[in-house]
């Protein structure tokens, strides 16, 4: 079964944090939503310093990671692996200052 393995990137201090695996890149927009409305993560207040990447596909039954076709590593803007490209996260209103 095929997952997605993604990051996410802080052009603050151009790295990238651990990777992290999810069943689909929805799931991985998701993800990255919540964190960036979760006032304990270092994302909510300076949410326009990171993006979510996508770094290949995992698959669980044999372990085999597959990059993207076209993917760059160590592509220093991350832009062309950049996930949410045209997805703006925002702050709930619930969570805003």
């Amino acid at each position: 079964m095929l997952h997605h393995v993604c990051s996410i990137y802080d052009q603050g201090v151009s790295a990238y944090a651990p990777p992290f695996i999810v069943p689909s890149k929805k799931d991985a927009l998701a993800e990255f939503t919540r964190i960036v409305n979760n006032p304990q993560s270092m994302i909510y207040n300076r949410p326009e310093d990171f993006k979510l990447v996508y770094l290949g596909t995992f698959d669980l039954s044999t372990g085999k990671f597959e990059p993207p076709v076209n993917y760059k590593f160590g592509q220093k803007d991350a832009g062309q692996n950049d996930l949410a490209h045209g997805f703006e996260v925002k702050k709930s209103e619930e969570t805003k200052d």
